[in-house]
């Protein structure tokens, strides 16, 4: 995948797409749901002191699937569906930019805590914080 493609088409479609369903997601996410997030976070940390970067990328993937699949919005579901074989790419041709794969699992753990909060404009904030390589919060 080349930059200008996914500096101009990839994020800005796969923010929009997040940032609406990860907002929509946070009031209908339960302590069940908030646990599984937890573990794939905790799944990131694992792989990265394994240095297993598909580890953490498949964690990293499932991560973000699972608040969308949680949104109750089905044709968004699909439409992240049909970006997650793009998004992978980009993880693995940009890899170098996003630090150590203990930055990615504390990235999502920070992206955790404000979907807990259910703040629904510090959600959006942090989604495309996170999309864009920003520290979140």
């Amino acid at each position: 995948m080349s930059a200008e493609e996914a500096d101009e088409v990839l994020l800005p479609l796969r923010e929009v797409l997040e940032r609406f369903t990860f907002r929509h997601a946070a009031g209908r996410l339960t302590e069940a749901d908030f646990a599984a997030l937890a573990q794939l976070v905790n799944d990131m940390h694992a792989a990265a002191e394994r240095d297993d970067r598909p580890a953490v990328v498949d964690a990293d993937i499932r991560f973000h699937d699972y608040v969308v699949s949680r949104s109750g919005w089905p044709s968004y579901e699909h439409r992240w569906r049909s970006l997650v074989a793009r998004i992978r790419s980009y993880f693995w041709t940009d890899a170098p930019r996003h630090g150590s794969l203990h930055d990615i699992a504390v990235q999502h753990q920070a992206l955790l805590d404000v979907l807990r909060s259910g703040d629904g404009e510090q959600i959006a904030a942090a989604v495309a914080d996170h999309i864009h390589d920003r520290p979140v919060g």
